[in-house]
């Protein structure tokens, strides 16, 4: 009975750890599948799993400053290798694991002068579809296109 009760705990812990919240979607993460450098695979819950719905996550946070903040509140930071100001936002980069940027941007939702920080997500863009009409050329030299 106690191997079943843990068996049953740890099938639930495995599934909720595989489950990451981000941008106010949830992703599922792809365990048999690595980026080209190690990310992590994520696909968004109950969507396809296809090269249209694949991202890596990324060892980014985009961090937005509250009004009238500095990017030096990010001062502090562990782990950080580079930070990248535009205006209200700043983008940060950390160093470590592939969930580097999971981590980072919890410590840096907590500090004060800090909107929000979420880890960015990148994906491969590729040609989707072309018309198999005759009529339907595209020729970039002529006028219209």
């Amino acid at each position: 009975m106690r191997f079943l009760v843990l068996l049953s705990l740890l099938a639930y812990s495995s599934l909720l750890h595989g489950q990451i919240a981000i941008g106010g979607k949830r992703f599922v993460r792809s365990v048999s599948e690595a980026g080209a450098k190690g990310e992590w695979v994520l696909y968004e819950k109950n969507a396809p799993q296809n090269k249209a719905t694949r991202r890596w996550l990324t060892k980014q946070v985009l961090v937005e400053l509250q009004p009238g903040k500095s990017a030096a509140v990010l001062g502090g930071v562990a782990g950080t290798a580079k930070t990248t100001t535009r205006g209200r936002y700043v983008v940060v980069e950390f160093t470590g694991n592939p969930d580097a940027a999971l981590s980072g941007a919890e410590r840096i939702r907590k500090l004060p002068g800090v909107r929000s920080a979420e880890p960015m997500l990148a994906r491969q863009l590729f040609r989707r579809f072309v018309p198999d009409d005759p009529l339907f050329a595209y020729d970039a030299s002529k006028a219209g296109y």
